[in-house]
């Protein structure tokens, strides 16, 4: 995806009008089952197909993922952009580095769900000072002034009108964001979004049986279960993707691998080989590129692992980026060639 300025950041009141579009699709949707107009739960796919009209029409299922992986990218774009706003004039970080930033923040989640206690992804430690504040200022907000997911449904359901409550709650709540920062940025109003996006998508991965559509949701899902941005979600995420790819209990992981572990591992490698190969040419911090090659060793552990290791190794250019020490001319003293040695002696080892 394309680097981002400040001024291509997505406006506040496009993300207003959004969040309020989402809501209003949310009840109207949630309306039609309540009424009995259309039952998600019975096995009348007419039914299924009515629901998916309903939403298709204002917003169809691939532009809804579409709009998930657009918004988490500008999320992970606003906070960079933050970070180099406080940065004094001489040390502010070019587009080029905060491009490799961005690709750490989306490998760097914090609470990644099925991948064991030791998951192979990189770490937060090596990120500038500046970015790990502004990361934790983005995952401590709890948008209070906004209503519960489906308050409709429980918190507001005294009400005359639930429905209409909640989407004035929503759009009090990005009001209220107006006056409760000191500097405004548009983080409670990203957040917000993001959080109604990923409810949605969620909700659709209870009743979706279209092979192609649930393979489109099931990438997206996994893509913002890595992502530092996300860990709001997580609880979210991870039951959605129990839902679309169940545990597969007692099942040999070398003849039957997990999907969810191969498609996470995919997304981190794609990550990992545009990492190595900007650090040739960009300064980031030397830690995150032996990170890279610590979570290459990792995957070598895990039968997934190797599996997803061998499909990119063979369809990507890694193994040439590996070949061709990646290191920046600013670097002085770099450990990261014997780390990438540790990594092909593994390799070769396993091969023998």
């Amino acid at each position: 995806m394309p680097l981002m300025t400040l001024e291509q950041l997505p406006a506040f009141s496009d993300l207003y009008m959004l969040d309020t579009v989402l809501a209003r699709l949310q009840v109207t949707l949630d309306d039609a089952c309540q009424k009995g107009d259309i039952d998600l739960r019975s096995g009348d796919c007419a039914d299924l197909l009515r629901a998916l009209d309903i939403s298709a029409e204002q917003l169809p299922i691939s532009g809804l993922l579409t709009l998930i992986q657009a918004l988490s990218h500008a999320t992970r774009w606003s906070l960079l952009q933050q970070m180099n706003s406080v940065l004094e004039e001489g040390s502010k970080l070019p587009p080029e580095a905060l491009d490799a930033y961005c690709s750490v923040l989306a490998v760097s989640a914090g609470h990644l769900p099925r991948a064991g206690r030791h998951p192979p992804c990189l770490t937060r430690s090596a990120l500038p000072a500046p970015l790990k504040t502004v990361l934790d200022n983005w995952n401590a907000n709890t948008m209070t002034d906004f209503p519960a997911a489906h308050a409709w449904l429980n918190s507001l359901s005294g009400d005359v009108l639930p429905g209409e409550s909640y989407v004035s709650g929503v759009v009090m709540g990005h009001a209220g964001t107006l006056s409760a920062q000191t500097t405004f940025t548009i983080n409670l109003a990203l957040k917000h979004v993001m959080h109604t996006l990923v409810t949605f998508a969620t909700d659709l991965a209870g009743w979706c049986n279209d092979d192609k559509t649930g393979g489109l949701l099931t990438t997206t899902l996994i893509s913002l279960s890595a992502d530092a941005t996300c860990d709001h979600v997580s609880q979210s995420l991870s039951a959605a993707l129990d839902r679309l790819l169940p545990l597969q209990e007692g099942a040999d992981s070398t003849t039957s691998p997990d999907p969810f572990q191969l498609t996470l591992f995919s997304h981190l490698l794609s990550h990992v080989e545009s990492l190595l190969q900007s650090g040739s040419h960009v300064v980031v911090d030397e830690q995150i590129l032996e990170g890279c090659t610590s979570v290459l060793e990792e995957l070598l552990e895990l039968p997934t692992g190797k599996l997803a290791l061998d499909k990119f190794l063979a369809e990507s250019r890694l193994s040439s980026v590996l070949l061709s020490p990646p290191i920046s001319a600013d670097v002085k003293s770099s450990t990261l060639p014997t780390h990438i040695i540790k990594f092909f002696i593994k390799l070769f080892q396993l091969g023998e």
